[in-house]
């Protein structure tokens, strides 16, 4: 660990105007890591979080999901799965219905933890819609007339579904490389070229890692 350093800086990307003027130095590399995470749906993931109100908007949505008597799953990969875990740990009588496009859950994982976990699930009564998309447009609230709101929605096979709440667990939106961009003039054509980051060999690698 003696050759390794450690370095505390903002990533400036000088495209943009109104950036503060700091210090400049360049760092030689062989292999770039980008580790600046990934874009999810909210409540997952918010893109304009402020650490001071983020348990605020969390404890909104726990407080939901305690007044809410069915949810709604979109996806069956593992954020949809983790989810289910923790709200049958605290509720084991909440209904909970998964809307899933494929023929199992956490498709990329072997066979075994899909028949666990799909076990696991339907033993504590969880509805699983396989080969079912639900259509984003059709998703809307509806009011009642005892003052509640439920939210009701289509699938791709004309199914409606209604629920109290609805969790959009379709995977990742995106890694978070908008810092990557550099002039919108730029005429140049390489990707992985900007004002700040520049590749001055074919031999030199750049990689994405972000967890979801």
């Amino acid at each position: 660990m003696d050759e390794n350093k450690v370095m505390y800086s903002p990533f400036v990307n000088e495209a943009e105007n109104d950036v503060p003027q700091l210090k400049k130095k360049e760092i030689d590399y062989d292999y770039l890591v980008l580790c600046s995470g990934s874009s999810y749906n909210p409540p997952f993931k918010n893109p304009n979080l402020i650490i001071s109100t983020r348990a605020v908007e969390l404890a909104n949505c726990s407080d939901r999901i305690d007044k809410s008597q069915k949810l709604i799953m979109i996806g069956g990969g593992t954020v949809t799965v983790e989810l289910c875990g923790e709200i049958i740990d605290k509720y084991p009588d909440k209904e909970i219905v998964i809307v899933h496009s494929r023929e199992s859950l956490i498709s990329r994982a072997p066979k075994k933890a899909q028949d666990y976990v799909t076990n696991w699930l339907l033993k504590y009564n969880v509805t699983i819609m396989y080969k079912e998309r639900v259509i984003l447009e059709s998703v809307k609230p509806v009011d009642h007339e005892d003052g509640t709101q439920t939210m009701i929605m289509e699938t791709n096979s004309g199914k409606t579904i209604e629920g109290d709440m609805v969790f959009l667990c379709t995977g990742i939106l995106s890694p978070n490389s908008e810092f990557l961009k550099g002039d919108d003039n730029d005429d140049n054509d390489n990707d992985n070229n900007n004002n700040n980051i520049k590749k001055e060999k074919e031999s030199v690698s750049i990689f994405y890692y972000f967890f979801f």
